[in-house]
């Protein structure tokens, strides 16, 4: 007759704990990844936020653009094509994404391509036409056109060149006789600069 051998209490127990213990591990791990899985989508879903707000720089008196934005670092006049001014234009600082302020500077200078700027040209004391440039680059033209508090989703461009996309109409409630997207001429694929227009400046007259 063969005798069985019982496991004792102890040998019951080490089991019993083993088999816990490896429970918990793979309830933590399934924890530990859905965490994870929900933290990557928030980064990659999280829009980052809007630089300049052109919707709502647009047709307003120099002054209420001061409120917004704070005072022009630089005042200059526009003038028509007979030297007789009629309008003004400013260049503000802007806040960068760390906090810091860039000074606005003169385009043309090799300076201003590592700057943040933005440019306001005032027709009939109004903002009519807006220009901001980044240093910050953005592939898609939707990404970037929000960083300038434009809605471009669903929106066809009016135009589409090699150097910038353009569109028309209402957008965010504002009617835009122009909206351009530039693409970097450096990196062709991704977007650098933003001009916008309500109204054209009748240089001509």
């Amino acid at each position: 007759m063969t005798n069985s051998t019982k496991p004792n209490k102890k040998t019951k127990f080490n089991k019993n704990l083993a088999n816990l213990i490896l429970l918990f591990s793979c309830f933590a791990f399934f924890i530990f990844a859905c965490k994870q899985s929900n933290e990557n989508n928030t980064l990659k879903s999280e829009p980052k936020p809007i630089l300049v707000n052109f919707p709502e720089l647009i047709n307003k008196t120099p002054q209420e653009v001061e409120k917004l934005i704070g005072k022009p670092k630089l005042i200059y006049p526009i003038e028509n094509y007979n030297s007789i001014k009629i309008g003004e234009g400013m260049r503000y600082d802007l806040p960068t994404p760390d906090g810091s302020i860039s000074k606005a500077k003169k385009m043309g200078t090799s300076e201003v391509d590592d700057d943040y700027i933005l440019s306001v040209d005032y027709y009939e004391n109004k903002s009519v036409n807006l220009y901001a440039h980044f240093p910050e680059q953005q592939s898609k033209p939707e990404d970037f056109g929000r960083r300038c508090g434009f809605d471009l989703t669903g929106k066809s461009p009016s135009k589409t060149y090699p150097e910038n996309i353009r569109w028309s109409g209402n957008i965010n409630g504002v009617s835009f006789s122009e909206v351009l997207l530039w693409r970097s001429p450096n990196t062709e694929d991704k977007f650098y600069a933003c001009v916008c227009e309500t109204k054209e400046i009748p240089r001509y007259r």
